[in-house]
């Protein structure tokens, strides 16, 4: 299982762990922030309704390159959760995992 993987599986137990079991946030910025970074070339992917919980899940590149994911609290900021991760984005997945197209 990829790096990037483990972190949607985090996200989901942290949308269904009671609140004894608090997860370490790193930092909470306005998600505006991540949309800046996105818009000066980075990459930003948006899960919503993660595991049918309502919670949205941000799967992005820092500003040193590595994947980083976050969730969006109740006053709309992003809610990191984990950084410093390798690995592609979902929707460039290795060539050998590549679904062919089908010819039209």
């Amino acid at each position: 299982m990829t790096r990037y993987l483990k972190l949607l599986v985090a996200a989901c137990l942290l949308t269904a762990a009671p609140a004894a079991q608090a997860t370490t946030i790193l930092q909470c910025v306005p998600i505006e922030e991540l949309q800046s970074a996105a818009d000066r070339g980075g990459h930003v992917v948006v899960f919503t309704g993660v595991e049918n919980s309502g919670v949205s899940l941000i799967v992005f590149r820092n500003g040193a390159g590595e994947w980083a994911a976050a969730y969006v609290d109740a006053n709309g900021l992003a809610c990191i959760i984990g950084q410093g991760l390798s690995g592609r984005a979902p929707n460039n997945p290795a060539p050998s995992q590549r679904i062919p197209e089908e010819p039209a």
